[in-house]
């Protein structure tokens, strides 16, 4: 699906209930509700648009800074996001490192920060970049395509509803995440964040897929098809089913431990185990796996058709699993960082 073919676009009102449609989709079970980011470019004036720009439109050394929220969901769920935080969070990490923004990236396009991103440039009157880090929803800020390709994930800055700023200049790989999480923890359990301060060339050079646009494709698709039988659906918007049936057992389910959901189809006598912790990581049908990481897992409910994140599925539910076309290029080498092996799943990786 590549419907906005342009460098360079404009978002409009009309878009953001299929942009939220999409991410639900990419967040591949996780990233948090993206209905909460939808009620808030709701309140947006009637005639905001939005630039959306592409790396390669972009001069070399435009400065471009990431935005999204961080901490846990059912807190963002539950207090008001400010898109004044996010901008003065963006505006402090550019401050720190010498340059202006220029544009806002999406760290990742599944779930809420797909739509924080556009917020956020709505806000501070900026375009957006046509694309971001993850290509799906991931739980870690170093599980980037920037990261995959050398980058560190500091300096970062991180905004709390009380106007706290913390700038987190340096850190090492193996424990950024431990101090995030501390300095979120007292923050109130999220805060808004900005990262990966970079120049426009830099996107270039990763492989990154226009997602901006593709969320949007992919959430016209689906709205427009949702009365669809659910299977047909899921190959109307690109995706290639792997299971159906009913889901019978779900173990585990206290992070980081692993949990897993079976689906048992009795008509074809075939059982599938999707593995999750935050988002779906991998489908095993038959003791084969047939999907794993980075690639985009579904699960849809038959009843609704509606996309359900992890915390969504019960026992008794009759759904589609399928997966999604992925839209970044990952190389090889990334696979330890997003792959199963990064979640203690132990699969074969290719």
């Amino acid at each position: 699906m590549n419907t906005y073919a342009p460098s360079k676009w404009r978002l409009t009102p009309d878009d953001f209930e299929p942009l939220a449609a999409g991410s639900a989709l990419l967040g591949s079970g996780g990233g948090g509700d993206g209905r909460i980011g939808q009620n808030l470019l709701s309140v947006l004036p009637s005639d905001t648009n939005v630039e959306v720009v592409t790396a390669e439109a972009l001069p070399d050394d435009a400065g471009v800074v990431h935005v999204g929220t961080a901490g846990s969901p059912d807190v963002v769920s539950e207090r008001l996001l400010d898109p004044a935080d996010f901008a003065r969070a963006a505006e402090a990490i550019a401050e720190l490192v010498g340059r202006e923004v220029d544009a806002i990236g999406c760290i990742e396009i599944g779930g809420l920060n797909a739509l924080i991103g556009v917020l956020v440039a709505a806000h501070l009157g900026v375009p957006i970049v046509d694309g971001d880090l993850m290509g799906r929803a991931f739980p870690r800020i170093q599980m980037t395509l920037l990261s995959a390709h050398g980058q560190q994930s500091t300096p970062l800055s991180l905004v709390s509803p009380s106007q706290d700023v913390a700038l987190l200049k340096d850190g090492s790989p193996r424990r950024v995440e431990a101090m995030l999480t501390a300095i979120i923890s007292a923050m109130g359990g999220a805060a808004a964040a900005a990262l990966y301060p970079v120049r426009a060339a830099q996107l270039r050079s990763i492989g990154m897929g226009r997602s901006l646009s593709h969320c949007l494709d992919i959430g016209r698709a689906f709205l427009e098809n949702v009365d669809r039988e659910t299977a047909e659906l899921a190959n109307v918007i690109g995706g290639q089913v792997v299971a159906e049936g009913v889901v019978e057992e779900i173990r585990g389910g206290d992070e980081p431990d692993l949990s897993s959901l079976t689906v048992v189809n009795s008509m074809f006598q075939s059982t599938a185990r999707v593995d999750f912790i935050d988002e779906f990581l991998a489908v095993t049908v038959d003791g084969v796996c047939v999907a794993k990481t980075p690639e985009i897992i579904i699960v849809l409910n038959r009843t609704t058709n509606r996309p359900l994140r992890c915390d969504e599925v019960i026992r008794g539910q009759s759904v589609v699993v399928s997966t999604l076309p992925s839209i970044h290029e990952w190389p090889k080498e990334a696979l330890p960082l997003v792959g199963p092996k990064a979640y203690g799943l132990d699969l074969e990786e290719d």
